[in-house]
């Protein structure tokens, strides 16, 4: 099992460490599943999701940085949530690469950090500032996934959605109201 935080003086410097998590076996993992789940009525059948995350931590001492921990790595989420038109549930897949470095507070203070992002070997860090020498692996997974989460997920394209006065579901039958709002408003 993963801790939720890790600490800097935890590794050694040039030293390379490998991470595979997983939501069956770090709960934290399964309270960001749960929170993409949120919106299911889990009284109803559905389908439990993943969410898998495979990173390095690096700790390095180099300028501009000075002690600073680097994560590079991949996250994988499936998981089910409402349609935004008919809340028919729909499968949903993420994924995405990611990249942070985590320095000094004082560090990002310095003009060349302003934008707090940095490069580091051809790939743009997101920068973040230690807690007393510590990550939050939590929030910033936390983050990384929510970034990739669609705004408005929809079962299919051409979904037809909810009737607005009586409530059926128009991917699945037709009702009076849809030809009463299909017609021009005198």
């Amino acid at each position: 099992m993963m801790k939720q935080k890790i600490q800097l003086s935890d590794y050694e410097v040039d030293e390379t460490y490998e991470f595979v998590a997983k939501n069956s076996t770090d709960p934290w993992i399964s309270d960001i599943l749960n929170e993409l789940e949120a919106d299911i009525d889990k009284s109803e059948p559905f389908k439990k999701g993943k969410l898998e995350i495979s990173f390095e931590v690096l700790r390095r001492v180099a300028k501009p940085l000075a002690d600073h921990l680097t994560i590079k790595g991949y996250f994988e989420a499936d998981y089910q949530t409402p349609c935004v038109r008919c809340l028919k549930l729909t499968d949903q897949h993420i994924e995405s690469d990611i990249f942070g470095a985590w320095v000094n507070e004082s560090l990002m203070k310095l003009p060349e950090f302003e934008d707090e992002c940095f490069r580091i070997n051809g790939h743009e860090y997101d920068l973040y500032t230690l807690d007393k020498g510590a990550i939050d692996l939590k929030e910033f997974i936390h983050e990384q996934v929510f970034m990739n989460v669609p705004f408005l997920p929809l079962h299919d394209e051409n979904c037809k959605g909810l009737c607005q006065k009586c409530g059926v579901n128009l991917n699945e039958t037709s009702c009076s109201h849809q030809s009463e709002m299909d017609s021009p408003q005198h």
